[in-house]
């Protein structure tokens, strides 16, 4: 993702996206417990999990641009969707 000439990715944190794209029009959060995972993928112990913050940030860049949603997980990006046209404000 673009904001301005900087480039937005996976692995980028939180500060790093407020810093270049502002602050997002709508923000989703949540929590979700996830089995905690050993080295090769499989669970580490029965009913062992952690629990992580997710972050939907939808930006509007207005009706000529299309607006992106950036999804982080406790605070890094781990995906960026894109969305229809902005609107307004």
């Amino acid at each position: 993702m673009r904001c301005d000439s900087r480039v937005i990715g996976r692995g980028d944190h939180a500060a790093k996206v407020l810093h270049y794209c502002g602050e997002p029009a709508y923000v989703q959060s949540r929590v979700v417990q996830r089995a905690l995972l050993g080295h090769h993928g499989s669970a580490f112990a029965s009913g062992l999990a952690e629990e992580i913050v997710l972050e939907e940030w939808t930006y509007n860049f207005g009706p000529y641009k299309l607006m992106r949603v950036v999804e982080l997980e406790n605070g890094i990006v781990s995906r960026i969707r894109t969305l229809g046209y902005g609107y307004n404000f």
